[in-house]
């Protein structure tokens, strides 16, 4: 459930392509 909270909050950007973000987020480890 961990990567979900970080994800579903992420998503919106995601949709716009920002994965840098994604990439450097700690929480997605």
């Amino acid at each position: 459930k961990v990567m979900e909270s970080a994800i579903v909050p992420l998503a919106p950007r995601l949709m716009k392509g920002d994965f840098s973000l994604l990439i450097t987020s700690p929480d997605t480890l």
